[in-house]
């Protein structure tokens, strides 16, 4: 069968493998008998097959099939031979619902209560160290319903697990008054079902192409199935298992497996696995000069969205639609399913040495690219682990040999514009910005002098906080004009960054087949937009709109500037890039993020990743299977990208009504969006700038939701590290500091193996510790106020244990010998300087503890004064040394 007819078979079979147990929605119902009658939801998707299948006809030895058949044939899978002629069809789906059914528990009988009838979590049954003792946790049956406005809050209450035994404890005459309680919490299957039929009707309506069906159907299943059980009681949802089946089946679809299929043989899968190296160092390649903020932000960007642009060249490339058969491209990795078919592995080599050669040409090998794929038969999915395991291993050897297929042209790729600079006998420089790109020597602003790709980067940084949608093309050679940010990578395909403004012009050419393009010409505006893949950032409304196809989560978070910002102008004067008023919108360079933080004016670096995550994956889960590893991972990078991108959003404003509530810097924070900077946020970690009071918040608080989020499972540790810097400082030394920190708080592994710790002022502790730590210093820094307390005793206290903890780092006993005398000098200094005995109670708590061997927190005291005495600096009542006298 030729490509195009193989491609269009496979996207039929796709489609009707998403849609192969759409009647479970109905059978969810039988405890609502009233609602039954109303939901028409499945002829209206037959009606709008009908409508798409009339644009396809196969050719060749398919010319007789009827494709809306072959997606009908789906609703067959349990029972082939009622297919009748499609029968073929309806076993291929069968064959894929079985394999993938594997993941079930034994099926139950189906007396649940209506409550009991939910999606438990994924997170509740994974195990390394010790037992979770609940196995109750579920999520409440209601839709992904998500626009620009929803809260940190109002997304708990959607994608955070609750405990069915705990909500047993609601009174049982609250939960008969109090209908509407149970509701909120449970959720309800028929208001669920009502706004899918609904949604089905407006989204799908005018939709013309296969492909665009596909996923429009994909991403409503994602919004309205995902906390739906695939089966009575399941960790894993209907659209999880829809996915799961639909990227099997169409995996199916290949001549070789089809021919397979036909002689009664096992048929074959590919699984891919792409890597790209050098992220880190390429991510923070950049110098601190003006712009460093926004080029830095359109950096994470671009990389956040690199491995989704690699993956939909291989898959497009191969005939897959990429939103069937990725299974998840996050955090500079992705892995993909596909069928076994002759050549598969020669044209595997070609994929990676064009996109080796392509980064090669674009960034002279800072990022790197390696590609592994393993074959199995279909079965090979029952022991998945294994599969894993073997790709695994495969990929760790590619990346000892990267760029491979380029070696020997390696040198000659990556010099090419500078053997063109040298041909035309141009003077040459380094680039400004990244000091890495060899440029032009010319005169002009710095950002003239900037490589082709920090002048990406800049006009990218400076446009991303209007970024609303972002679309995927194949097609290079056309370029809106009103289209100013981009990301293009010759042959890989380009991403536009679109504004509501670049959406409304889409919208308004909906019905033009030519449009007129300066410097172009005449083109096929049919053709470009179907190229088009528009996905809407950070929001599932896409309903009342025709052209985003789905949805994707992205952390934003930045601090930008908001309204009028009177205030900030002074600062930001000094900051000003030549020729160029700042505007709203435009994210505040570091040095002005420094000045809204309370007393010493430094920014907070916090690194932060899952504990343990890939023996999470080899080891944790108990019934390792294909779906539940794609669960696992996309409540992981839900977490990390929406939920997280609210909660930053969302902490301006308790900071506003907590901590600086009565404090000078309060007008600064009006006049910001955020007051977190989001360097990167995805996958299983982040990396976040912040003024330093907010970042030590913003890391406890982080650490408290995602225990929350992981069902106060103890297996799920994060560790992080905190390092305080002027704005000022390099962004690349002060992030390696980070990373330094943040090994040490993994290397201090608790007696039960768990790590969950973060590092700060060269000092471990637990996150409870930190956190009560802050609230202790908040506390006390209204004593520091009234004059109760001075920071000069802090100081001295402060300078006491800190030469204990250098000078007895390898010497325990005279530890112990210098912190038991440590004990009366504290007190006399209590005696001597703390009004009230309250508050020398309270400082005794702090740094005494009669129950350790040491007798005294010398670790946790010594964080706690360089919290406060930074916390402090520059308070009008208090006495004693300023902080910038402290060897912090």
């Amino acid at each position: 069968m030729p490509f195009e007819g193989l491609k269009i078979l496979r996207e039929l079979v796709g489609l009707g493998a998403l849609l192969h147990d759409i009647g479970k929605l109905q059978t969810r119902l039988e405890q609502y008998q009233k609602y039954l009658k109303e939901f028409k939801f499945e002829e209206s998707l037959k009606r709008q097959l009908k409508e798409v299948c009339k644009n396809y006809k196969l050719l060749g030895d398919c010319e007789k099939i009827d494709p809306l058949k072959v997606i009908l044939s789906a609703f067959y899978h349990r029972e082939p031979n009622k297919a009748g002629e499609y029968k073929f069809f309806a076993q291929i789906y069968q064959k894929a619902d079985f394999i993938s059914a594997t993941e079930r528990d034994k099926e139950q009988k189906d007396n649940l209560l209506p409550k009991e009838k939910r999606l438990h979590s994924i997170f509740e049954s994974i195990e390394i160290f010790e037992s979770n003792p609940k196995r109750d946790w579920v999520y409440p049956i209601k839709p992904l319903e998500v626009d620009e406005n929803t809260t940190s809050k109002e997304l708990e209450s959607l994608i955070f697990p609750f405990s069915l035994s705990e909500q047993s404890e609601v009174p049982s005459e609250v939960k008969k008054v109090d209908g509407k309680l149970l509701e909120e919490l449970y959720g309800d299957y028929g208001k669920l079902l009502r706004g899918f039929e609904t949604s089905l009707e407006k989204t799908l309506n005018g939709v013309s192409e296969l492909s665009k069906l596909t996923a429009k159907v994909y991403y409503l299943f994602y919004k309205y199935l995902w906390s739906v059980p695939s089966s009575v009681s399941s960790d894993i949802s209907l659209f999880d298992h829809s996915r799961g089946v639909s990227a099997i089946a169409t995996s199916l679809v290949t001549e070789y497996n089809l021919k397979r299929l036909k002689e009664g043989e096992e048929p074959e899968l590919i699984l891919i696995e792409g890597d790209i190296s050098g992220i880190q160092k390429f991510l923070f390649g950049v110098k601190n000069i003006k712009g460093v903020a926004k080029r830095l932000r359109a950096r994470s960007f671009f990389l956040a969205l690199l491995p989704e642009l690699i993956a939909n060249y291989i898959l497009e490339n191969s005939g897959y639609n990429p939103t069937i058969n990725t299974l998840y491209a996050s955090a500079g990795k992705f892995q993909l399913l596909i069928g076994y078919e002759e050549g598969i592995d020669k044209k595997l080599k070609e994929f990676q040495e064009e996109i080796e050669e392509v980064l090669i040409k674009e960034f002279g090998g800072r990022l790197g690219f390696v590609l592994a794929w393993e074959k199995f038969p279909l079965k090979g999915l029952e022991n998945y682990r294994q599969v894993v395991k073997n790709i695994h291993k495969k990929l760790s050897n590619e990346k000892k040999r990267k760029f491979k297929l380029n070696l020997l042209k390696l040198e000659k790729i990556a010099n090419q514009k500078f053997e063109k600079l040298i041909e035309e006998k141009k003077e040459t420089a380094l680039c400004p910005s990244c000091g890495w790109e060899i440029v032009e020597e010319k005169e002009g602003t710095e950002e003239d002098r900037f490589c082709k790709w920090c002048k990406t980067f800049q006009k990218v940084g400076s446009y991303l906080p209007k970024v609303r949608y972002i679309a995927f093309t194949r097609e290079e050679r056309y370029l809106l004009p009103e289209w100013k940010a981009y990301f293009k990578l010759p042959k890989l395909g380009t991403i536009y960054l679109l504004s509501e403004e670049n959406l409304n012009l889409v919208n308004s050419l909906y019905g033009e087949r030519r449009i007129y393009i300066p410097n172009v010409g005449w083109v096929d505006w049919g053709k470009l937009k179907r190229e088009l893949k528009i996905f809407k950032l950070n929001a599932t409304d896409i309903e009342e709109n025709p052209n985003p196809l789905g949805f994707k989560f992205i952390c934003q978070a930045v601090p930008s500037l908001k309204g009028n910002f009177e205030n900030l102008k002074p600062l930001l004067e000094e900051e000003r890039e030549e020729n160029a008023e700042w505007e709203e919108g435009e994210i505040i360079p570091f040095t002005v993020l420094e000045k809204l933080s309370l007393g010493d004016k430094k920014l907070g670096y916090f690194k932060a990743d899952v504990d343990n995550l890939g023996l999470i994956f080899m080891a944790g889960i108990r019934n390792y299977t294909f779906s539940r590893i794609a669960t696992l991972s996309r409540m992981l990078e839900l977490f990390f990208t929406l939920y997280t991108d609210r909660l930053l959003r969302d902490l301006k404003g308790e900071l506003l009504k907590g901590d600086y509530k009565e404090r000078e810097e309060v007008k600064y924070l009006k006049e910001v969006e955020s007051v977190v900077y989001t360097v990167f946020s995805g996958g299983d970690d982040l990396f976040l700038i912040a003024p330093w009071n907010v970042a030590v918040k913003t890391a406890t608080l982080i650490r408290q939701k995602f225990e929350e989020y992981t069902c106060r499972n103890s297996t799920f540790g994060m560790s992080a590290g905190l390092g305080f810097f002027k704005g000022h400082f390099p962004v690349r030394l002060a992030s390696d500091i980070t990373d330094n920190l943040e090994s040490k708080a993994k290397q201090k592994v608790s007696e039960n193996g768990r790590k969950d710790k973060i590092a700060l002022w060269d000092t471990v502790l637990e996150w409870k510790e930190l956190s009560e730590l802050e609230e202790k210093a908040f506390k006390l820094l209204k004593e520091l106020e009234n004059g109760n307390l001075s920071r000069s005793l802090l100081y001295r206290l402060y300078i006491r244990l800190k030469a204990i903890k250098d000078t007895t780092k390898e010497d325990s006993v005279k530890r112990k010998e210098e912190l038991y005398r440590f004990i009366p000098y504290f007190y006399y200094q209590l005696a001597r300087n703390v009004k009230g005995g309250e508050l020398q109670k309270e400082l005794e708590e702090i740094f005494i503890n009669p129950q350790s061997e040491e007798l005294v927190n010398l670790e946790s005291g010594l964080v706690f004064l360089a919290y406060l005495l930074m916390l402090s600096r520059d308070l009008k009542k208090t006495k004693g040394v300023r902080s910038d006298a402290i060897p912090l």
